[in-house]
């Protein structure tokens, strides 16, 4: 959903991507449903090059979320108006892989970090043959 404005930036390197890969230890589930983790930045990496992007909150009294509770993930949205939309969908988590299922839609993320204050996702995809690397940034703050 949020990465169609990421793809396109990313397309532009046209470039493939290397893989990078930290270290083995597993995430637990209390810490990754500790509450809300707020939406901060998206980097965009392919082949070296990388441009990262702060995340716009169109809301001005509420940012948008995601969280996870009980395999129950929730991605929240506020519109400029403040309305909330919300899409949820199941997740599971094993060692640092983390599967997201929004109604069939799957994808799956590296937790690359993990604190009581922030939390570090990445995940890639190849189109026409380009890799492209995105590491999402939320705070729970």
């Amino acid at each position: 959903m949020k990465k169609l404005l990421g793809l396109a930036m990313a397309a532009a390197l046209l470039v493939s991507c290397s893989d990078d890969d930290g270290g083995s230890s597993s995430v637990s589930e209390s810490s990754l449903s500790a509450g809300k983790w707020y939406y901060s930045s998206t980097k965009y990496s392919a082949s070296g090059q990388s441009q990262t992007e702060d995340y716009s909150h169109e809301c001005a009294t509420s940012k948008d979320y995601i969280s996870f509770e009980n395999g129950v993930y929730t991605d929240a949205y506020y519109s400029s108006d403040c309305n909330e939309y919300d899409y949820t969908g199941t997740y599971t988590l094993s060692g640092k892989t983390l599967t997201i299922d929004e109604g069939g839609y799957t994808e799956t993320y590296t937790v690359k970090s993990i604190s009581s204050s922030k939390l570090v996702l990445e995940t890639s995809e190849t189109i026409s043959g380009v890799t492209l690397k995105y590491t999402d940034t939320y705070t729970s703050n």
